[in-house]
């Protein structure tokens, strides 16, 4: 066993690199196991060492040779100001391209706490991101529940955008989960749908159909909402709100991908069956409640800084 430590595992305030510094972790026994694993951990450590910075040259140099339309970081700058919080929600699909794609907006997002998640980990710290780390091992027991964490991460933090991936980690593609509807729904949050589309790219035959991008193309981000999930609403009306963001969120991929020449989208391909788009020309978003997609008339229990700064206020000091 390593040197005691603090429990990593349930300590809610360890969170991204912090993570794997502190865990501890039970040294195999066999002198076999203990080369394998002094080899993987430094094989490891270098991945975490090399891979950020030639990712970010790579999706640099990529862009850099690109046409870019962006309709996506503007929106949620603003949202971000009016209300100190936001949450964007988008497929898996664009795991490989999101960390350089929105560095800019200093977002916070979630990764696994395998060996690939602190990969993932320091690539997104590396692109300006604070990461919460839990919730896709498949093993009960090594499942780190995370939600709670990056509920109070919102409420206590000013100036927080979520970027929450809703059908990964595992699947199944293209349908939402309600982890992000979730937190802005305990934070009286706005909820955006967002998509970044590249003309040029492969994509592999992964479960999610992962997209790597080709240089010399056209590179679309659209951003769509705000919508509203009332912070007492049912857990009928819960269920009715996502099943209308997975469309949401499907239309706005369709119409991105489409926007740069993409003929056959995958998210239109995998969505449930009988899905076909529905939103009209020039049309971006359908409304599920009175307040969606008018940032100017957002409802009278929705967040904002004043109210952040008033709580801080309440929030008891410390001891010195």
């Amino acid at each position: 066993m390593s040197s005691a430590g603090p429990d990593a595992f349930n300590d809610p305030s360890i969170q991204g690199s912090a993570y794997d510094q502190a865990a501890q972790v039970r040294a195999p026994r066999r002198w076999r196991r203990r080369v394998r694993h002094a080899v993987g951990e430094v094989l490891l450590r270098w991945f975490v060492w090399v891979v950020p910075p030639l990712y970010y040259a790579l999706l640099w140099l990529i862009n850099a040779s690109c046409t870019i339309d962006d309709e996506l970081q503007e929106p949620l700058r603003r949202a971000r100001a009016r209300h100190d919080r936001a949450v964007a929600l988008l497929w898996h699909q664009e795991v490989f391209t999101v960390a350089f794609n929105n560095r800019g907006l200093h977002g916070h997002t979630l990764a696994s706490t395998g060996s690939f998640g602190r990969v993932i980990t320091a690539l997104l710290e590396y692109c300006n991101f604070v990461v919460f780390r839990g919730g896709s091992s498949k093993g009960k027991r090594r499942r780190r529940k995370v939600l709670p964490a990056m509920i109070r991460h919102m409420r206590d933090t000013p100036e927080v955008i979520y970027g929450i991936t809703v059908d990964g980690s595992h699947g199944p593609a293209f349908r939402m989960k309600q982890g992000g509807i979730a937190i802005a729904r305990s934070c009286r949050a706005p909820l955006y749908v967002v998509r970044w589309s590249y003309s040029r790219r492969l994509t592999f035959d992964t479960w999610d159909r992962t997209v790597l991008p080709l240089p010399f193309g056209k590179l679309k981000g659209l951003c769509v909402g705000p919508y509203w999930i009332a912070p007492d609403s049912s857990m009928e009306e819960l269920e009715r709100f996502t099943r209308h963001m997975e469309e949401e969120l499907l239309e706005c991929c369709y119409r991105a991908e489409r926007a740069v020449g993409v003929e056959r989208p995958e998210c239109s391909s995998m969505a449930p069956e009988g899905w076909e788009p529905r939103w009209r020309i020039g049309q971006l978003g359908r409304k599920f409640g009175p307040h969606d997609l008018d940032p100017d008339n957002p409802p009278p229990w929705a967040w904002t800084p004043a109210l952040t700064a008033e709580a801080a206020a309440r929030r008891p000091r410390r001891g010195p």
